[in-house]
């Protein structure tokens, strides 16, 4: 080899369409299996390489999330242009990678996740693996150790595919190549293209891969995401998402704003959450906080311990007009939920039939809300997630993970209620619950089921929690009409079944509160 140090050539410029919605908001290597980015899984897999990273389709998402992961990897990056439409395509990405690259190097695809360790570029060689699947992968002839023919997609006569990940021995001859197929086969070109022109003048072997995942289709997606295991019950969002590191974790966040604000939140909430390290407009890093999960350690000790706790150093009363304050609460409850609901809604709000109980319409039922009441509340320092996922418990100290980024565009005062609202609604419907589907929905025309799974343990935790509030003397009705505003709130957020789940069982909870059923 000419250089010493190992180079890695990562595209990340394509548009992802094969995943659909998955790719609305985020480029298709961030997407999370398991604890980590597509894109983590393959740095991990050379961890002495230096790095060439393609950027296009939220090219700058990529280099901020690569930036604040990594920021001891030497990675270089280059703009593709154009990275979609006419003149587009992965030879014309892979083709500004030129001028970092003139040494032997790996290609590697960013859909293609390996768990064998490559072999150095000393040598050309194309990883294969043995499938059913021509229609899928490009796919290869062989004479032993040989590479004698890359089929197009679809070719039935074959002996292995073609997952994306390639050793560049060869390289000035690459690049001629490449050159070459740019002037004569502009469109739809890859680097099997370039790699097969490569067999009529050198050698080109194949190294056969084991042990690897393809995310570049949502059905081989969530086949990656069930082999990896995901050490936090974590629901995946279109627009956010978290990665979690041996020391740290990041938050990626499409709305830059929501990232700035959680940052001065950070600030407010200091001793209380995380230190954060570094930020960006769409990430922030904070330190990987030592302690036990809450929702995984929960009792009716440690509940009592965690409000006694929020009222001496969270809930913290905050100067404010009280007008202003129930303008934001106004806002935050009443505009939101008709918002939300008319989004979840694509058909007529009705009358339903939910667990054998008439319901009438949401438009009835929010009209019969004691909004009064409900946007009462004093303006305090606030959480806005406040659930036992984002609670960390050590020795008799919480720590608070994933706090809200403002309320209703406030930073610095939220409504207690909220945050208790929020609780009861986990100690029902905790991430665990959701994540493994322990709940039921059964739609027919107006009649509908729902019903939830849940643990004795959590069920006692509600009760003892009620309870408790109840005597230090919250009130309770507004905390459950709070709870089922919540879910209704939510549904639009989330994909089906989930979405008709927590619309109707809100639904039905609310109703059941206004009435005291």
């Amino acid at each position: 080899m000419i250089e010493n140090k190992l180079k890695v050539l990562i595209t990340t410029s394509g548009l992802g369409t094969r995943l659909g919605n998955l790719t609305k908001y985020i480029n298709k290597a961030l997407v999370r299996v398991g604890d980590k980015a597509i894109i983590s899984h393959i740095i991990d897999t050379y961890p002495t390489a230096d790095f060439v990273v393609t950027l296009g389709h939220f090219g700058d998402q990529v280099k901020q999330f690569l930036e604040i992961a990594y920021p001891e990897k030497n990675i270089k990056f280059v703009y593709v242009n154009p990275y979609k439409g006419e003149g587009s395509g992965l030879v014309k990405s892979i083709s500004f990678a030129k001028a970092e690259l003139q040494c032997p190097f790996i290609f590697h695809a960013c859909d293609t996740i390996l768990n064998d360790t490559p072999p150095l570029p000393n040598k050309n060689w194309m990883a294969c693996v043995k499938s059913e699947q021509p229609d899928i992968f490009r796919t290869i002839r062989v004479d032993g150790e040989t590479v004698l023919k890359i089929n197009e997609k679809g070719e039935i006569n074959y002996d292995y595919a073609y997952i994306g990940v390639a050793g560049i021995y060869d390289y000035k001859l690459f690049w001629k190549i490449l050159d070459d197929v740019l002037i004569n086969q502009p469109n739809d070109s890859s680097d099997c293209h370039i790699l097969s022109n490569m067999i009529t003048e050198t050698t080109l072997n194949f190294w056969e891969v084991y042990n690897w995942y393809d995310t570049g289709s949502v059905h081989n997606l969530n086949q990656a995401k069930e082999k990896y295991h995901q050490t936090y019950d974590v629901l995946d969002k279109s627009d956010e998402s978290i990665y979690f590191f041996n020391d740290s974790v990041v938050k990626f966040f499409n709305d830059s704003k929501i990232c700035i604000n959680r940052v001065k939140r950070a600030e407010i909430l200091k001793g209380l959450v995380p230190k954060i390290i570094n930020s960006s407009d769409n990430f922030y890093k904070y330190e990987l906080t030592k302690g036990e999960l809450l929702a995984n350690s929960l009792t009716e000790e440690k509940l009592k311990k965690l409000i006694n706790w929020a009222e001496l150093n969270l809930w913290s009363s905050v100067d404010m007009d009280k007008n202003k304050f129930r303008n934001i609460c106004e806002g935050f409850y009443i505009n939101k939920t008709k918002s939300r609901i008319n989004k979840f809604l694509n058909v007529e709000d009705k009358i339903n039939i939910i667990n054998g109980i008439e319901v009438p319409s949401c438009n009835t039922m929010l009209k019969m809300v004691n909004w009064d009441n409900i946007c009462s509340s004093e303006p305090v320092t606030f959480h806005g997630d406040f659930i036992l996922d984002n609670i960390l418990y050590d020795k008799d100290d919480f720590i608070l993970l994933d706090w809200r980024q403002d309320f209703a565009g406030s930073i610095i005062a939220g409504d207690k209620y909220y945050d208790l609202a929020k609780l009861n609604h986990n100690l029902t419907l905790n991430h665990h619950i959701l994540l493994n589907n322990h709940f039921e929905i059964k739609i027919k025309k107006e009649n509908i089921y729902c019903d939830v799974f849940r643990s004795h343990n959590m069920v006692q935790c509600q009760q003892t929690y009620l309870e408790l509030l109840e005597q230090k003397g919250i009130d309770i009705t507004k905390i459950k009409i709070l709870t089922a505003i919540i879910w209704l709130n939510m549904s639009p957020l989330h994909t089906y079944p989930l979405n008709n789940f927590l619309f109707y069982f809100g639904k039905y909870n609310l109703w059941k509160e206004l009435c005291k059923i």
